[in-house]
């Protein structure tokens, strides 16, 4: 399928997803100031990072990127059992997608209350053969977004 929207269309998604995502989860300005001036924040150890400040993963979302033609504007590194985990939050180039792509309410359950879910890709750094699109569940931890 041919390109449908441009990169700064995709930028105006992205940041209208960071405010959306600031308002539901209460997260901390600077996430979302920082993309509004070109800069990625990725959430790894318990603490916001720049991602200019990570070349292994700025080179990983530059490749994605630019493979897949998307925009990414969150990072969360989480680590299990199968390996460690960068999840890229970020928006495709094909609006009719878009809708799927944000955030939705998933459901309840009563370990965790309501369950929030946001597609994804998201790189196995151990086994990158393990790599995918996907959904993912969120919540919110110090101002920032996690994956749980």
């Amino acid at each position: 399928m041919s390109r449908m929207i441009s990169k700064e269309q995709q930028i105006e998604e992205a940041k209208e997803r960071l405010r959306r995502l600031s308002k539901k989860f209460n997260l901390n300005p600077v996430i979302l100031n920082d993309f509004e001036q070109g800069k990625i924040k990725v959430f790894r150890n318990n603490e916001l990072i720049d991602l200019d400040s990570m070349p292994e993963y700025k080179k990983l979302v530059a490749d994605f990127e630019e493979e897949y033609n998307h925009v990414v504007f969150y990072c969360i590194e989480e680590k299990y059992s199968f390996g460690r985990c960068l999840s890229l939050l970020c928006v495709g180039d094909i609006k009719i997608y878009w809708k799927t792509e944000r955030l939705f309410h998933y459901g309840y359950d009563f370990k965790y209350e309501d369950i929030y879910m946001i597609s994804t890709y998201t790189y196995n750094l151990d086994d990158p053969d393990c790599s995918e699109f996907g959904d993912i569940r969120i919540a919110s931890k110090n101002g920032c977004l996690i994956r749980i």
